[in-house]
């Protein structure tokens, strides 16, 4: 029998059978479906509200962070779609179709970076 001893785990998953071993993922976020949800209802929020194109784009960039799995990223176009939605009128214009889904998605990234995401 062959014993190792593996001082430190770098992937997310590994696994040893047979004598083959695989390694998963390294580094990134884990995004729950829910939060590419709520990007889509804040994209149906923007569509008939003024300036809901120009936050159409930073909401394009964002989820592009959250499938590159940039939390970090993800978390400062978040805070530049919420100066976005403010300058431009489209979030007092849309009301609680756009706070639901921003207050969901802040309470999450909140949480996987660390701090408090203020919108």
């Amino acid at each position: 029998m062959t014993e190792f001893n593996i001082g430190s785990q770098q992937g997310v998953n590994i696994s040893n059978i047979g004598g083959n071993a695989y390694i998963g993922e390294q580094g990134g976020t884990q995004v729950p479906e829910h939060a590419f949800r709520d990007l889509a209802d804040v994209r149906r929020a923007l569509v008939s509200v003024r300036g809901g194109a120009e936050a159409g784009r930073a909401v394009d960039e964002l989820e592009g962070d959250l499938r590159e799995g940039n939390a970090e990223q993800a978390a400062s176009r978040f805070d530049g779609l919420v100066q976005t939605l403010q300058r431009t009128g489209a979030l007092a214009a849309a009301g609680a179709s756009l706070a639901e889904p921003l207050t969901r998605l802040a309470t999450w990234l909140g949480t996987v970076i660390g701090r408090p995401l203020p919108w």
